[in-house]
């Protein structure tokens, strides 16, 4: 199978955790977690989320698809 790679999320202020596993580490692995779990729970339980904080992996840095030259 090779690598897998764990996307984590953990709620400061109502303590839930949420993990997805993954065979990459990409921007668009990392957004998966949040548009696909997180964000429709924390909305059906009416809790907003103010702030998201990372390790600053590059996960969270992504690629430019069009570099300015």
């Amino acid at each position: 199978m090779g690598k897998v790679y764990g996307q984590v999320f953990i709620d400061s202020y109502t303590h839930l955790a949420d993990t997805k596993l993954y065979q990459e580490k990409t921007a668009l692995t990392s957004a998966d977690v949040l548009n696909g779990r997180v964000l429709p729970w924390h909305q059906e339980q009416g809790v907003p989320i103010l702030r998201v904080s990372t390790d600053r992996g590059s996960e969270y840095k992504g690629k430019p698809e069009n570099p300015c030259l």
